[in-house]
């Protein structure tokens, strides 16, 4: 018997954990083709059921689109970012930035709920 099927929390605890994600790259997605960062619309991004098969391709798919876009975007554009002039280098550093600071939190949660983290983190962080 899987984790899953043993602890209903855990799978609550992912669920709720990974849900936002597919929110955020949705709008990282969608400001390097509007040239604007608009949170207001997040919950435009992802309104399908909150199964792991289903937030897996969810994540897969805007990781896919977000490939897609940057083979086409322009490096030397200014986006908007709630009135603040960003340039596609800040833009990164942000989105690595707010990415790096939630997987270090999923990985605390994960650990406190009894999760294993991935392979690499062990590996790379010592995580």
């Amino acid at each position: 018997m899987g984790v899953h099927a043993r602890s209903p929390w855990k799978v609550r605890f992912v669920r709720s954990t990974a849900a936002p994600y597919r929110l955020v790259r949705g709008v990282y997605n969608e400001a390097l083709i509007q040239k604007r960062v608009d949170w207001t619309r997040s919950q435009e991004h992802y309104d399908g059921p909150l199964t792991h098969a289903a937030l897996l391709a969810a994540l897969q798919q805007q990781q896919e689109r977000l490939l897609g876009i940057l083979d086409a975007v322009d490096t030397e554009v200014s986006l908007d970012w709630s009135g603040t002039d960003f340039s596609f280098a800040m833009f990164t550093w942000e989105f690595v930035q707010h990415e790096a600071i939630h997987h270090g939190q999923w990985s605390l949660y994960a650990q406190l709920a009894g999760f294993e983290t991935p392979e690499s983190w062990q590996q790379s962080w010592k995580l």
